[in-house]
């Protein structure tokens, strides 16, 4: 009977005890079913961290080089939201497939994250081959890079398309392409490299004389020489980065001329009758007018093929911009000097055409020449390695 009633007596206590923390639970369970969005109260892990993902992956390289992109590693959680959780461990590892025996190397590694991310700075690879890399964390799931390729370092440049033949000043017929390639002349690509190119003499100009490879080559369009002289010659082209054995080609520039085209002529103010033009020509001379005082000259001016070229071949404004004559009076002999200006005196060649687009008209006064002719000449003062226009006379 004793036994009963202690028995009880510890139930009932018991159950006095536990009270105050039922109550707790169902205040607890209250507030939640009031605040929770969701209506079955199961618990959910938005907001903290799941998993690991690659927000820059590894990309292609150079053997024993540090990767010009360095893989960037972000925390998240189930759906895939960036999550700002610092101080989690990352650790990289370079996988046995598809190429195996490599070693990675980074500055540092494993590496804690930074607010939502880590970057992971320095890293290079000791073998050539195609790769992947796998991040990891405790208690995350991991995530492996797509493929990538390491490539054998370059040893040597070389030109693969060469420049053709140019006219000074005018842009190359062909865009010069360099390769790097290894020691057995295979084209690497990689880790992108500054390629460079100069000229042994005069000057080259190009959209960019330095240019970073891609795939293996570099490209440099619209490159043109300034000639030392107005003479057709050869120059060295070289293409240099620093480490690489260089390359060079030869390239011969062909010189430019100004010349003359489509005219018309009055002797003492009265149209001259018609003559056809002989085309054009690098010198332009009209003796049909005696010395009658007024007489006048029209033409046009064009680009001819220079370096001691006599046959007149018209070539094409291919400078990357459109080029401005200017017509000078003759200083020498000293008897021109008192020669009357063409008017106007500049004219305009635009891109992709040999003619300017304007006339210019040449007076003629014998008060005021030689009793034997007035001479005018036409030069490029931003090409000044340019034949000026051989001297137009008038008689």
């Amino acid at each position: 009977m004793r036994r009963r009633t202690s028995r009880r007596y510890l139930a009932c206590l018991l159950l006095l005890l536990l009270t105050p923390f039922y109550s707790f639970l169902d205040s607890t369970h209250a507030a939640w079913t009031a605040s929770d969005a969701n209506p079955g109260n199961t618990f959910t892990t938005a907001n903290w961290p799941a998993k690991l993902a690659f927000s820059t992956p590894p990309a292609d390289a150079t053997m024993g080089t540090t990767f010009t992109t360095s893989p960037v590693v972000s925390v998240q959680d189930a759906a895939g939201n960036p999550i700002a959780t610092p101080n989690v461990p990352v650790t990289l590892t370079l996988n046995a497939a598809p190429t195996p025996g490599g070693t990675l190397t980074c500055t540092t590694n494993p590496l804690t994250s930074s607010a939502a991310s880590a970057t992971f700075t320095g890293c290079s690879i000791n073998i050539a081959g195609t790769f992947t890399i796998t991040a990891s964390s405790p208690g995350l799931t991991s995530v492996t890079s797509a493929v990538f390729t390491v490539y054998v370092a370059p040893t040597k440049l070389v030109f693969t398309t060469a420049p053709g033949t140019p006219y000074a000043y005018m842009y190359f017929p062909t865009v010069p392409v360099v390769s790097l390639e290894d020691a057995s002349s295979n084209v690497v690509g990689g880790a992108p490299r500054n390629v460079t190119v100069s000229v042994s003499a005069g000057s080259i100009a190009c959209t960019a004389t330095t240019v970073a490879s891609s795939a293996g080559t570099a490209s440099f369009p619209n490159c043109a020489i300034s000639p030392t002289d107005t003479t057709t010659k050869s120059y060295t082209v070289t293409a240099s980065s620093p480490g690489l054995t260089s390359a060079t080609t030869s390239v011969t520039v062909t010189g430019v001329r100004v010349g003359f085209q489509t005219y018309t002529y009055t002797c003492g103010g009265v149209l001259a009758p018609t003559v056809a033009a002989p085309g054009p020509s690098y010198l332009l001379q009209v003796n049909n007018c005696g010395f009658t005082p007024g007489s006048t000259l029209t033409t046009k001016v064009v680009l001819l093929k220079g370096g001691g070229d006599t046959t007149s071949t018209l070539i094409t404004n291919n400078s990357g911009a459109a080029i401005t004559v200017s017509g000078i009076v003759a200083t020498s002999p000293a008897s021109h000097s008192g020669t009357p200006p063409p008017s106007p005196n500049t004219l305009t060649i635009p891109v992709g055409q040999s003619a300017s687009t304007g006339t210019e008209t040449s007076s003629a006064d014998v008060t005021n020449c030689s009793s034997t002719d007035c001479i005018w000449q036409w030069s490029i003062p931003t090409m000044p390695n340019i034949q000026f226009g051989g001297s137009r006379l008038i008689q």
